[in-house]
């Protein structure tokens, strides 16, 4: 899981997943602490919308427009593709997801 979010995320929200990645530098607003999710949700990892965040089904201001977040574009490809292409996505977005699910502090 953490190869695939390296890959895909950790230039803007940092090795750590503390949104201290080399991109950041220059984005604003500021990438997310992606390490206190379930904090900001009353101790709850919202599993199920997290991957609406990335797959681009959810709106992230930061992403950019509704309609082209940044993974929104590599993802709505998907559409063209067949049944076994669109599952490959689908497993990337839930390796994501469940690795940034064990990257969580504990509440303070």
């Amino acid at each position: 899981g953490r190869a695939v979010y390296l890959r895909y995320c950790g230039a803007c929200h940092g090795p750590e997943g503390k949104g201290d990645g080399v991109a950041a530098t220059v984005l604003r607003p500021k990438p997310s602490d992606l390490t206190t999710i379930a904090e900001r949700n009353h101790g709850e990892f919202p599993f199920a919308r997290v991957m609406q965040y990335i797959d681009g089904t959810n709106e992230v201001r930061a992403h950019g427009e509704p309609d082209m977040p940044v993974w929104g574009q590599v993802f709505a490809d998907q559409s063209t593709w067949g049944a076994a292409q669109r599952a490959a996505v689908r497993g990337k977005v839930m390796v994501i997801t469940d690795y940034l699910k064990s990257i969580q502090v504990p509440g303070r």
